[in-house]
């Protein structure tokens, strides 16, 4: 009997799947270019974007939008926004002058899609001696993430004349296979080529609205990030726009601490140290690493901490903190912590560790699995060690400090306590990076001193709430030794406050707020549990009537709360879009301590909202005028009024009203009678400062005398 067969048919949407679906963003496109610009050992790649026409771009490319789903029957078209195209005339044009492709190679080798460039030569180089970045041939559809249409312009020296394909995405998707897409190519002639003697020139245009989204600064900037192990005189990559031409380099961080600590007195923090690492297969690799810490002002963005690897110039993994615990010594420090980690020998196995977007290594494997306990185990060390140079120096600066010397002798303290003075000092020191120069250390320690001379502990602790304080947990550690009784009631609950601030940031990350019920619910949160903004407004939660009235009063005046105007609509396009008045008086809130004299004005802006300066000015213009109500009744008049703007920054927009909230900022002094958090800087702020006291409370319970 004859043998009978079937045949594989793959689809077209395979292309969306490995393309759109993969490289969701234009940084993840631009790197899979550039990366294929260094493999055929061009000496540069130039990247071409307008960031203002494709700004520009996108508002026409919304309103179109806007006005289709006006006229749609069922008014819902607002997926379609994702994949919505620019203007064709809008461009990306990514050009190198590597080696190139002939006609045969545009065939073999662009065009097939899943290539193994490798083979059985772990560590294949090209013909310019480079070890090969790309791995699975795939980088080739990341255009399509970004852009609809890709054209391909390449000339080898092999060849006399250019070639150009052009791949169209909707039309790739209509046939009935892959089998059946057709690709046209033709040959141009000198004056349609515009490159040199050899190269390659990709022309990305129909971009998408989704593709295009974030500052394109943004994007330029995580291509230096993974490609700055590259030696820029091998390979250099550039910006160009309109007016300018600028090499493309990852930022310099200032850094005030390395691990592992270098002998000499002018360390380059960027000097990395080997350390021999035995991995699953039973065999000795070598590392390159360093982990720093950068200045007290200079805390990182959360997807900044931690260790970033590097295979081969190339980034294979975004930074990790390797599953570090918060209960480490030092943890509260990963927030200024980052490090590099060069793992060459990675990207040379027959087994491929490295995750398609570069985002992660499969750590879970055996072969990596010692990998990770030895890098987690490094940056427990760095934590640690980091956390004793900052006491050490701290401790040196308050002993030589004479304010504290004075403040602290003058109250004739016994002996212990004197002791215990000196140690609080230190940790009030560290708290700010002016350390014993800070206007907040001069306020706090006379504070603590007069506490600790009549005893009275929670005194003290009411006295620092009163401040604005960078951190009381640390100060909380420290006097609770000496009365644990007095905390115990109050650290019991902490935990529940924990669970509660943990889901509520999985709330706010889900960003679920476009609905004003939504964001009420977010409001009534913090009003009624005030310490979620700050550990130390638990003394706002009094129930006394007559601030209550206060409140009630002044809300009335502002018309903020309740007592919004009527025809008020918190659901207009306005009030709900990015970009918009955003005004919302329904969610400004008032937080009142009569025994303080404080009155708190907490203006919420929900997680889709960027903050802006309007929303600033909004709330600058509620705390003059519940001045001004407060002066007119003269019983209220001796309230200390400050505002609080709470939401989420953009520092990456070049919006102009977000940029001059950004200016703004910078130039606050510290007398200001506002401030602006993140909403998620915020919570996670509240969250380590009640992790910490639940730690202090369990190593107290457990502690004896003599520890």
């Amino acid at each position: 009997m004859d043998q009978d067969y079937l045949n594989l048919n793959v689809k077209p949407h395979l292309i969306e799947d490995l393309g759109v679906n993969l490289y969701t963003s234009l940084s993840k496109a631009l790197v899979e270019f550039v990366a294929n610009s260094h493999d055929a050992d061009a000496t540069y790649a130039k990247i071409y974007m307008d960031s203002n026409q494709i700004l520009e771009g996108r508002k026409v490319a919304r309103k179109k939008w806007e006005l289709k789903n006006a006229e749609s029957k069922n008014g819902d078209v607002r997926n379609s926004l994702e994949r919505a195209s620019l203007d064709e005339s809008i461009k990306i044009v990514i050009e190198d002058d590597g080696h190139g492709m002939t006609r045969q190679e545009l065939q073999e080798k662009f065009l097939e899609i899943g290539r193994r460039r490798r083979g059985n030569d772990l560590a294949q180089r090209s013909p310019g001696k480079r070890v090969i970045m790309g791995r699975k041939g795939l980088g080739k559809l990341a255009g399509f993430g970004i852009a609809h249409k890709m054209t391909v312009a390449s000339k080898s020296k092999k060849d006399n004349c250019a070639r150009e394909i052009v791949l169209d995405y909707e039309q790739m998707l209509s046939a009935d296979s892959t089998g059946d897409i057709r690709i046209p190519i033709r040959t141009l002639d000198n004056q349609e080529w515009a490159g040199g003697d050899s190269g390659t020139i990709i022309t990305l245009n129909n971009l998408t609205f989704s593709g295009t989204t974030g500052a394109q600064s943004a994007a330029i900037n995580t291509v230096a990030e993974y490609f700055r192990m590259v030696d820029v005189n091998d390979f250099s990559i550039w910006k160009k726009d309109r007016n300018s031409e600028d090499l493309v380099e990852a930022g310099k961080r200032d850094y005030v601490y390395g691990f592992p600590e270098r002998d000499n007195e002018n360390d380059d923090f960027e000097e990395m140290v080997s350390l021999e690492v035995e991995l699953g297969d039973e065999k000795k690799y070598t590392i390159k690493y360093r982990i720093r810490f950068t200045p007290p002002k200079g805390q990182l963005r959360e997807n900044e901490r931690g260790i970033r690897i590097y295979a081969h110039g190339r980034l294979a993994a975004a930074p990790s903190l390797f599953e570090v615990k918060s209960s480490a010594n030092g943890y509260q420090y990963t927030s200024y912590m980052d490090g590099v980690c060069i793992a060459d020998f990675i990207d040379e196995q027959p087994i491929d560790y490295i995750a398609t977007d570069r985002q992660g290594l499969r750590w879970e494997t055996q072969f990596l699995k010692p990998l990770h306990s030895v890098l987690q185990t490094q940056i427990l060390n760095a934590l640690n060690e980091f956390a004793k140079s900052r006491d050490e120096s701290a401790a040196r600066e308050v002993r030589k400090d004479l304010f504290t010397k004075e403040t602290i002798d003058s109250a004739n303290l016994p002996k212990h306590r004197e002791t215990l003075a000196y140690k609080i000092a230190v940790i009030l020191a560290k708290a700010t990076g002016e350390r014993t120069q800070a206007k907040y250390y001069k306020q706090a320690l006379p504070l603590v001193v007069k506490g600790l001379g009549k005893g009275d502990i929670l005194d003290t602790i009411s006295s620092l709430a009163a401040l604005e304080l960078p951190d009381l947990s640390p100060v909380v550690k420290e006097i609770t030794e000496l009365t644990k009784q007095e905390f115990g009631d109050f650290l019991s609950f902490a935990q529940g406050r924990i669970d509660g601030i943990v889901a509520l940031k999985k709330i706010c990350k889900a960003q679920d707020f476009k609905k004003s019920k939504k964001e009420k619910e977010l409001q009534k949160l913090f009003e009624d549990n005030p310490w979620l903004i700050d550990p130390t407004f638990f003394q706002f939660m009094s129930a006394d009537q007559r601030q209550d009235l206060v409140n009630q009063k002044l809300a009335q005046s502002l018309k903020i709360g309740d007592y919004v105007e009527a025809g008020y609509d918190p659901d207009s396009d306005d009030e709900v879009k990015d970009g918009g008045e955003n005004r919302r008086p329904d969610l400004v809130f008032l937080l009142n301590n009569d025994s303080l004299k404080r009155i708190v004005i907490v203006e919420l802006k929900a997680p889709n909202v960027s903050l802006n300066h309007d929303h600033l000015m909004q709330l600058k213009d509620y705390i003059r005028m519940s001045r001004t109500w407060l002066k007119a009744h003269k019983s209220e008049s001796s309230y200390n009024v400050t505002g609080m703007l709470i939401g989420c920054r953009n520092p990456e927009s070049k919006a102009l009203k977000i940029q001059r909230l950004q200016q703004e900022e910078e130039d606050r002094t510290d007398g200001a009678d506002w401030v602006v958090y993140d909403i998620f800087d915020v919570l996670e702020r509240s969250e380590n400062a009640h992790r910490e006291l639940v730690d202090i409370y369990s190593k107290a319970e457990s502690a004896d005398d003599s520890e």
